[in-house]
């Protein structure tokens, strides 16, 4: 009886360990694409700036990297509103496909 006790007990804890093992891989995933994600219009808005800054330029060339530079800065909040929907959608469940659609 003790060493069937001791056998379900190891199985039970090894497919436990098989599921935190793999949340814990999902998550190194997670936090490197979205580290990617992130880093990618920064570095796009960076450069940009830096650019620009080493000479004196056109107004029109100013306003050009400003327009750029607002658009990197658009998609980074997009990139965080989504991030933070998908945080939130953890504790409420999302209401994504409640419409009906006729298909006739």
């Amino acid at each position: 009886m003790v060493l069937l006790s001791y056998l379900v007990s190891r199985y039970l804890v090894s497919r436990a360990m098989e599921r935190i093992s793999e949340f814990f891989t999902f998550q190194e995933t997670f936090s490197s694409n979205v580290t990617h994600e992130l880093r990618s219009p920064l570095a796009s808005l960076k450069g940009n700036l830096e650019v620009t800054l080493r000479k004196e330029r056109t107004m029109e060339e100013y306003q050009e990297t400003l327009k750029l530079s607002l658009k990197e800065v658009d998609r980074m909040i997009g990139l965080l509103s989504n991030l933070f929907l998908l945080a939130s959608s953890k504790f409420k469940p999302l209401d994504l496909f409640r419409n009906e659609t006729e298909l006739s």
